[in-house]
């Protein structure tokens, strides 16, 4: 959501994938983390913090660390560089 309570459409241009915790690894364990994050005019990801976490403990470090690397195309709005707040996203971690 942009500044002032409009919705803006942004898009991913980057993707880091999370490393799977070695712990979660060895004792069979899936999950995934919702974590919110604003994204600044640059595309950045600013700030992001666990929204909810199943199971809790387990995925979240490492979650955080990949959603810090992930870009986005520079955000706009009406043709002016906008940050754009409150971004949810989820991150599946699932075995193969």
């Amino acid at each position: 959501m942009g500044e002032d309570g409009v919705e803006i459409e942004i898009t991913r241009v980057f993707y880091s994938t999370p490393t799977y915790p070695r712990n979660a690894i060895r004792l069979g364990r899936e999950g995934y983390v919702i974590i919110e994050f604003d994204v600044d005019t640059d595309g950045a990801v600013l700030d992001p913090y666990v929204i909810q976490s199943e199971p809790t403990g387990v995925f979240e470090r490492a979650a955080i660390k990949a959603v810090r690397k992930w870009l986005y195309k520079p955000p706009s709005y009406n043709g002016v560089s906008v940050k754009v707040n409150e971004v949810r996203a989820k991150v599946t971690f699932a075995l193969q």
